[in-house]
């Protein structure tokens, strides 16, 4: 998925979370969806949710995941 329009917490975020540095990642993206005030009106943030739900559960912090899911 090509982000680099994207600020700079989701880039890192992203890329983090694709060479498995699950604990990166979920810094970068929470950083990120801090940033946006977890505006799910924006398509951008409702991707970093999606990602985030990802480096939790690869991370192995499922309640985190589910947690999230359901926002």
């Amino acid at each position: 998925m090509k982000v680099s329009h994207e600020p700079r917490a989701l880039r890192a975020g992203l890329e983090a979370l694709q060479h498995s540095r699950y604990l990166e990642a979920i810094d970068r993206l929470e950083t990120y969806c801090q940033q946006q005030d977890q505006d799910l009106s924006e398509p951008t943030c409702v991707m970093a949710q999606l990602f985030l739900v990802k480096a939790y559960f690869e991370g192995g912090e499922l309640d985190r995941a589910l947690g999230l899911c359901e926002i």
